[in-house]
């Protein structure tokens, strides 16, 4: 087994730390976790490295994982078993909010998942707009980009980063967003 250290994960994976829902996550590839002769966990949250989205971040048990890995030595799919995937302990979420961030201010967002279900509501929470406002000071990827926050525990964190153009609205005020985006020019 040949584990990773983070500097391989994604930048605000390093930048943000312990604010992140997976800090604790290890970095190693589909091959090499399939290799592990005992687990530390039944389950675990395994999500891709690259923003590529070769497979969707999910929590699964580790015989579906090993299901999965011969699946993809099969003749008749793409091998993806020595991409670098992220894993990590999974973790209870309560709420998730995807927030627009534009010049360092949160702009517009939604909830848009409640206790691991599709649940939509407009607006957000302060305190999750000054939680982002704060991250924003640690490490801007971006002039204009998302945030995807979650409570887990009773704590914020970051559940990932993503450019503005590849994010779901779902509830957000989309007109605030633009007013926001075109008051930069």
């Amino acid at each position: 087994m040949v584990a990773r250290s983070l500097p391989i994960s994604p930048e605000w994976l390093q930048k943000y730390g312990e604010h992140c829902l997976n800090s604790d996550a290890e970095v190693t590839t589909l091959a090499e976790f399939c290799e592990r002769k005992s687990f530390l966990f039944t389950d675990y949250f395994l999500r891709p490295c690259k923003d590529l989205k070769l497979f969707s971040g999910d929590v699964i048990s580790v015989d579906q994982i090993h299901e999965w890995y011969e699946t993809l030595k099969g003749p008749y799919t793409r091998d993806i078993t020595s991409e670098l995937i992220q894993v990590a302990q999974p973790k209870k979420i309560e709420n998730e909010w995807r927030v627009f961030m534009v010049d360092g201010k949160a702009s517009t967002g939604s909830q848009y998942r409640y206790n691991h279900h599709l649940v939509k509501e407009a607006g957000l929470p302060e305190r999750v707009v000054e939680f982002c406002e704060e991250l924003d000071k640690i490490y801007r990827p971006n002039l204009v980009y998302t945030l995807d926050i979650c409570t887990s525990s009773g704590i914020r964190k970051v559940v990932e980063v993503n450019g503005m153009n590849c994010s779901g609205f779902y509830l957000s005020d989309v007109e605030k967003l633009v007013e926001d985006i075109s008051a930069l020019f």
